[in-house]
Parts: structure tokens; C-alpha cells; sequence
């Protein structure tokens, strides 16, 4: 059985503690410099955008609870929803990869007419690894089963009420070098 402890940010299938698709992802940093203070501030507005957009996907909502500073960030998921048509089918779903031994949280799949979108929700820009990261998701064993085929994206959520969409993720070798990082992580963790 699969399980995830938020509190640790860590999955475990049947007592085996698995790596994230973030963790195998920041095994090879990206030349990028940020204090710890403005990183643990994006990671927590992140964690209340997604929740405040979960919820929002589930009709669950009660707009009062909404921190002033999410506000916009909701107001922009929307606004992506009603312009590409997206209606949410899965929402923050964790799966894992037993073959290859890891696992992860996809934020949505939804329809677009009868296409079936994996979309991942960013509140800062992208980084170049996000088509990596989608890809991996994909390829979770509760996700390829039921959404064999998925066309990805990420949307950047902006504090001013407006998103970004990505171009359509399609490279064929995104996946393969998903598991470069994740043989990388192996090697790397085998080494401590």
C-alpha cells in the first residue's frame, strides 16, 4: 500500500520509503540562487494556493477562509479554467512508479473536450525540469492505467490574477531523461 506523510514529505509503498519526483528532480540542482527565507515562503504559498485550489476543484471551498495574498492566485486558476475549458478529473493524486521506485503528487488531469490534460500547478515560473516532471507523473502506475494517453502542461499562477499555460510538453525523451536523474539519485544514495 501506498501512503504519504505530508509532514516529512515522504512516501512509502509497503515499508519502503520511496523517492519524490521533486527529490530525484533536485538531485541535479539547477544554477539558480535563492536565501532560504524567500524559498520557504514560495514553498508555503504554494502549499495554500494548491489547497485553496483543490478545494476551489472540489466545490469544497469557503472563500472566507482564503488568505488575502491567495486570493489572486485562485482567481487565476479560475480564470485558466473557464478560458481553456479545463474541467478537473484528479485532483492532487499520489501514485508511484513501482517498477522503477518512486513516487509523487500530480496536481490535476482534466478534460479539454475529449483530450485528457496533466496539468501542474506553479506559483513562481517554471523551471526547465517542469516537462521532466510531468512526464514522470505520467508514468505513475494508478495514472498510465486509467490516462494512457495525457498531454502535459504546467500554468504559473501570478499574484496579480492572471496564469501563464505552458506550451504543450511532447518531447518523447522527457521521461527518458527523468530516469537519468532518478539513476543519478540511485547511484548518489547508494553512495551514503
Amino acid at each position: 500500500m501506498l501512503t504519504f506523510n505530508p509532514t516529512g514529505h515522504v512516501y512509502e509503498l509497503d515499508g519502503k520509503i520511496l523517492p519524490s519526483v521533486t527529490q530525484v528532480l533536485n538531485v541535479v540542482p539547477l544554477n539558480f540562487c535563492c536565501p532560504a527565507t524567500v524559498l520557504a515562503a514560495a514553498q508555503e504559498r504554494g502549499t495554500h494556493v494548491h489547497a485553496a485550489t483543490a478545494y476551489d476543484d472540489e466545490a469544497t471551498l469557503e472563500e472566507v477562509s482564503v488568505r488575502p495574498e491567495i486570493l489572486p492566485y485562485l482567481v487565476a486558476w479560475r480564470k485558466f479554467k473557464i478560458q481553456t475549458c479545463f474541467v478537473p478529473r484528479v485532483i492532487e493524486k499520489i501514485g508511484a512508479n513501482r517498477k522503477l521506485g518512486y513516487a509523487g503528487t500530480l496536481d490535476r488531469i482534466g478534460t479539454v473536450g475529449k483530450r485528457h490534460w496533466l496539468v501542474d500547478i506553479k506559483t513562481g515560473v517554471p523551471d526547465a525540469r517542469t516537462c521532466l516532471q510531468t512526464a514522470a507523473y505520467a508514468e505513475l502506475d494508478e495514472i498510465k492505467a486509467e490516462f494512457p494517453v495525457l498531454d502535459r502542461y504546467s500554468v504559473e499562477l501570478r499574484d496579480d490574477g492572471t496564469f501563464r499555460m505552458s506550451e504543450r510538453f511532447k518531447s518523447a525523451t522527457d521521461f527518458r531523461v527523468f530516469q537519468a536523474y532518478l539513476a543519478v539519485y540511485n547511484f548518489e544514495r547508494g553512495r551514503k
